[in-house]
């Protein structure tokens, strides 16, 4: 089964709350509503002045235009994060607890949910109304037993039992007996799952892989900056690989470490695709970037 199909808001078009212009026609407005408001007297010489961009005059209404498009622009940024898709820190705190009657979790070390994470749960929030007979509503559950858990996939291999996979946020990612056991409790309860669902909750099967490179660098920029490049894309993409189905592609790899100023790269690991199911995970637990003198 796949992987739970969520409404990808990053596709949506980010709103305007405020109407933007660009400079030169909200210089021209400012001017006519300036010349309208004097004297009809002195509106001619005034704006023969106007016409000298070295006049204090008209540089205040160049300043007094830059400045009305930057607060503009910082109303509709504002204005966005009120909304679920552009929401970050404590504004997604306060949509996700106003909203959706949902906090965000934090993990046995510590560590607050993501934002990702969080955005992902709120939006099986409603799921979660229900009992979880829907797959949807397993996965919010799951996710919402315990802030260890880094992901749920949910499938049934036959009628009436229904099968939870966990992967953990600690470690590589194996969910451990207490974690499993949350899960199970959490799904158990009468209020969450239908009374003729039988529900087993196991962990996650995890593969362990490195990413070992070598670079080819162009001359000019200091070649460790360009290597650490690389090496940060490369984490990036072995942390949003670290999911449940997600498989590590080895030309996605290349494409990560291929930072600019790279002009070769020899990826030594993985060797090839590894690919995973639904209750599978990949874990990388090394990554080596090195560079030709």
């Amino acid at each position: 089964m796949s992987r739970t199909a969520l409404i990808d808001l990053s596709r949506l078009p980010r709103p305007d709350f405020v109407t933007l212009q660009d400079f030169e026609t909200l210089l021209a407005e400012i001017r006519v509503d300036f010349l309208e408001a004097l004297p009809s007297a002195k509106r001619d010489e005034i704006a023969a002045t106007l016409e000298l961009e070295s006049e204090p005059l008209t540089k205040l209404l160049e300043l007094s235009a830059y400045r009305i498009m930057i607060e503009r622009q910082a109303f509709n940024d504002r204005a966005a994060r009120l909304m679920l898709a552009y929401a970050q820190g404590a504004e997604l705190d306060h949509i996700g607890v106003t909203y959706y009657q949902t906090e965000r979790l934090t993990s046995s070390a510590g560590e607050p949910e993501s934002d990702e994470d969080y955005l992902r749960r709120l939006l099986l929030a409603y799921d979660g109304y229900s009992t979880a007979g829907a797959r949807d509503a397993y996965v919010y559950h799951a996710l919402a037993a315990d802030g260890d858990v880094l992901d749920a996939a949910v499938t049934s291999s036959r009628a009436g039992v229904v099968t939870v996979t966990v992967l953990s946020r600690q470690g590589n990612g194996t969910a451990s007996a207490a974690l499993v056991s949350a899960v199970d409790v959490a799904l158990s309860a009468e209020t969450v799952r239908p009374l003729n669902d039988q529900v087993e909750v196991q962990s996650a099967a995890v593969t362990e892989y490195e990413i070992r490179a070598t670079l080819t660098i162009r001359e000019g920029p200091a070649k460790s900056v360009v290597a650490k490049a690389a090496r940060a894309a490369a984490e990036a993409y072995a942390a949003d690989r670290h999911r449940l189905g997600l498989p590590v592609v080895r030309d996605a790899v290349l494409a990560a470490l291929w930072v600019e100023s790279v002009e070769h790269v020899e990826l030594q690991s993985p060797t090839a695709d590894i690919p995973r199911d639904s209750h599978q995970a990949a874990y990388c637990t090394l990554i080596e970037v090195d560079y030709v003198e």
